[in-house]
């Protein structure tokens, strides 16, 4: 994959804007750039990139309930769900371009 011209423009607006701003802005800066990113490797990709960030936060945020009220069975079966389902997201959307 080449670097485009778009994405270095993309990349040099962010660091400017993540330098020139105070310190807590910052993080919003860079969530809000890692959110807009995706999208210029198309629509499909940045969706996907989304939902997979969606899964994987709340699947980490049940898998922690699970932990702390000592139901670890759950929290196994939760962690090899939430794999499941991420790698299924990562097949279907490199291998099915028409979905």
């Amino acid at each position: 994959m080449q670097l485009k011209v778009v994405s270095i423009f993309f990349i040099l607006v962010v660091l400017i804007l993540f330098y020139s701003l105070r310190k807590e802005v910052r993080l919003y800066i860079l969530f809000i750039a890692s959110i807009v990113y995706p999208f210029f490797l198309g629509r499909k990709a940045g969706i996907a990139i989304i939902v997979v960030s969606l899964l994987v936060y709340l699947g980490g945020l049940l898998i922690g309930y699970f932990n702390n009220i000592s139901k670890k069975r759950i929290s196994n079966v939760l962690v090899v769900v939430m794999i499941a389902a991420i790698v299924g997201i990562i097949v279907l959307s490199k291998y099915f371009k028409n979905i």
